[in-house]
């Protein structure tokens, strides 16, 4: 199914239906949402290679992130069509002026170069074409820090001596 669909809830007591007050009341359940529904897109799965540091959670593990280091790799198949590259990461943009430049190489080619200015989780929508993606069967993606930072070094920075670049929270590929 494609188009609009609402999202109704409604109240039980046991096996009754209790009645609320609400907007567009139809058999005790009442319409809280509207969602679009668009034609499900092909899945790329990402393969997070080398480079990467183990995922790392907040403390109610709602939120996931992965710290590159200077240089991160992944992989996944090819489309051989057009692509967005969906990538929402921040940095320590304390540490660096100017900020961080995070260069995308596809086959040993450069093919954009993302400033990290933002110590929020920022949405970057990156545009690919299939070209820039060449024809192997399987896409190497890389991830090239300009400049990186150890915790360990930081004042009041701990033990932690990885080597961190940015944060990466999500990464989508979606074929066009």
């Amino acid at each position: 199914y494609t188009g609009e669909a609402s999202v109704r809830v409604g109240l039980y007591k046991g096996d009754d239906r209790l009645p609320l007050q609400g907007a567009d009341p139809s058999q005790r359940t009442y319409k809280v949402a509207t969602v679009q529904l668009l034609p499900q897109s092909e899945n790329v799965f990402i393969i997070y290679k080398s480079g990467w540091h183990a995922a790392e959670f907040t403390a109610d593990s709602s939120t996931e992130w992965y710290w590159s280091q200077k240089s991160g790799i992944v992989n996944f198949k090819n489309p051989r069509k057009d692509v967005t590259l969906y990538l929402e990461m921040d940095a320590r943009v304390d540490l660096f002026t100017p900020p961080q430049q995070v260069t995308l190489v596809v086959a040993g080619k450069p093919v954009r170069t993302i400033t990290a200015d933002s110590a929020k989780p920022l949405l970057h929508r990156v545009p690919l074409t299939a070209a820039e993606l060449g024809t192997d069967d399987m896409v190497e993606l890389r991830f090239d820090v300009d400049r990186t930072f150890v915790p360990a070094q930081l004042p009041g920075g701990g033990s932690d001596t990885r080597e961190l670049g940015v944060r990466i929270f999500h990464l989508f590929v979606e074929p066009k």
